[in-house]
This record gives C-alpha cells, sequence and structure tokens, in this order.
C-alpha cells in the first residue's frame, strides 16, 4: 500500500485493509471486494460490491466513498488506484498492490514504485504487508498481512 496520508495505511488507519478476495460479476460490471480491516481497534470482515462506472473503474462506498481504477494487471499481482473520499469531505489517495502467493518480486515492486511516482505517491509511503501465517485468522489485523486475489480480472 502506499498513501501521501500515510497514518491512513498504518497502525489503527481506516485504509489499513487486509484484501482477501476479489471477483468479477456479472460481466465485470461489478466487483466484490471481500477484505479485513479495523473498527474501533477490532478486526472485521467486510464483503463490499463496487459497480463500475467506466472501464476498469468501479464506485463503493465503505467508511466514506471510493472510485478506484485498476491501473495495472499481471498474472501475480494488481495495483488498485483508489480516490477515497472521507465522510468529513478530505480526498485521500491511496494505492493497493493486491497478488497471489506470499511475496513480492523484486520486479513487481519496482512496477509498483512506478506506478506511486506516476500517481505522484512518494515511495517511501510505501508499506508491504506480507501474510505470515495462511492457516490462521486469528489477529489478522494487528499482524502484517498479504493481499490476495482469488481470481482474475
Amino acid at each position: 500500500m502506499a498513501a501521501k496520508e500515510i497514518d491512513m495505511i498504518t497502525d489503527y488507519g481506516m485504509l489499513k485493509l487486509f484484501f482477501r478476495h476479489l471477483e468479477c460479476i456479472r460481466g465485470c460490471k461489478e466487483m466484490i471486494l471481500m477484505f479485513y480491516g479495523e473498527v474501533d481497534e477490532e478486526c472485521e470482515k467486510f464483503e463490499i460490491e463496487a459497480k463500475q462506472v467506466f472501464s476498469k473503474e468501479f464506485f463503493c462506498t465503505y467508511a466514506g466513498k471510493h472510485q478506484f481504477r485498476i491501473l495495472y494487471v499481471s498474472s501475480s499481482i494488481m495495483v488498485i488506484f483508489d480516490y477515497y473520499l472521507t465522510p468529513d469531505e478530505n480526498l485521500i489517495k491511496v494505492l493497493f498492490l493486491v497478488g497471489k502467493g506470499d511475496s513480492v518480486s523484486g520486479e513487481e515492486q519496482q512496477k509498483f514504485a512506478e506506478l506511486c511516482d506516476k500517481m505522484r505517491i512518494p515511495k517511501e509511503k510505501i508499506r508491504y504487508m506480507f501474510e505470515k501465517d495462511n492457516d490462521k485468522i486469528k489477529n489478522i489485523c494487528n499482524r502484517e498481512f498479504s493481499m490476495a486475489i482469488d481470481s482474475s480480472i
């Protein structure tokens, strides 16, 4: 993840999300996003339905309004650029790197850094999270965790 407002994606940040499943439905006119996030310092599971508004661009609500677009897709990763409008009308830009497996290659990290630069998010604002134990969800929000794509888009 990367964001100019780094506090949004670290510690108890509203956008410190741990993606588990992304799925295109209805001919990719809609997308299901399943992730874990923290609410009042408690980990909760969310399943959000996003609606397509333009090609590769979707809208959903989660603690505010999100309009996101898919910037990059490969066989193992996807990069999503999210405009998040907070309930108090602040606009936050976030890049999410989601991927299959439990690691990100140097080439994938470089691609993500290039996209951060293109979207004017400083590289020092990048935070990678990798799952340490795939078998357990216990304390998922308080530990490092990978984001995963379960279906291709």
